[in-house]
């Protein structure tokens, strides 16, 4: 299938050619470069190695459409949702990443839902706000682009929020250990 590139002004790209997308698009036809899916390797305290693929969704760098600031974008659609593009969520989203090649020393919570994690690095605090991903966890084996993996983590989304934030703390080796294991662990 051939994607569509977005880039940083919220332009498409087919190739090297700029298009004028239609009035909504599929956000599966879409992909980010800095946010293509990618295997992180963990090495754990008892110097186990642990790959999990880990794979990102459009609201790293979309907002609810209703919520655009700029009028006529186009919708991008993730699933019945409607999205826009976001400046601001594009740019943070250069660092997504990065935080989940430091899982294990990031600020790991489990969020009321119990669906979800949320993770930031309390070292980067600014105005009472940092970077945060919520994301999920499990465990599930396969490769991608020739590399093996046991665990899957699915990006469901990342923006600036205040922090310290509610929830259960978890440890990054206490995470990637009871999935590992097939366990949950429970909000408290």
């Amino acid at each position: 299938m051939n994607r569509l590139t977005v880039d940083e002004h919220g332009g498409f790209w087919n190739n090297d050619i700029a298009i004028t997308p239609p009035s909504h698009i599929d956000a599966l036809t879409l992909q980010v470069d800095h946010l293509l899916p990618t295997v992180i390797r963990y090495t754990m305290p008892d110097g186990q190695l642990v790959k999990a693929f880990i794979n990102f969704s459009c609201h790293c760098w979309t907002v609810k459409y209703d919520d655009c600031p700029i009028g006529g974008q186009t919708q991008i659609m993730d699933g019945i949702r409607p999205r826009a593009f976001c400046p601001e969520r594009f740019n943070a989203s250069y660092g997504v990443l990065e935080l989940f090649q430091n899982l294990l020393n990031n600020r790991i919570y489990l969020t009321p839902s119990d669906r979800n994690f949320g993770m930031y690095n309390a070292n980067f605090i600014i105005n009472g706000q940092s970077y945060t991903a919520y994301f999920t966890i499990e465990k599930r084996k396969g490769r991608a682009n020739g590399i093996r993996y046991g665990l899957a983590i699915q990006v469901e989304s990342a923006y600036f929020c205040p922090q310290p934030s509610k929830g259960s703390k978890v440890k990054g080796v206490t995470l990637i250990g009871q999935t590992l294991k097939g366990k949950k662990i429970k909000y408290r």
